[in-house]
């Protein structure tokens, strides 16, 4: 995956708020033709549980 993963799918910094990641994701989603693009629904829902899984594991998203 590359640096921009999750990140950059979801369209924020990286971070380990929660909240923040949902409401990315939810907004992402409603500008989202899910029914044309499936792709990049199933890329966005993926985005989402990773950003997810950082949040509750932030030494696994350590560059450094």
């Amino acid at each position: 995956m590359s640096e921009a993963f999750p990140w950059g799918v979801l369209g924020i910094a990286p971070t380990a708020d929660r909240n923040a990641i949902r409401s990315a994701y939810a907004a992402r989603l409603k500008a989202l033709d899910v029914d044309a693009n499936v792709a990049a629904f199933a890329a966005l829902r993926d985005a989402r549980a990773e950003a997810l899984y950082l949040a509750d594991h932030p030494e696994e998203g350590n560059s450094g």
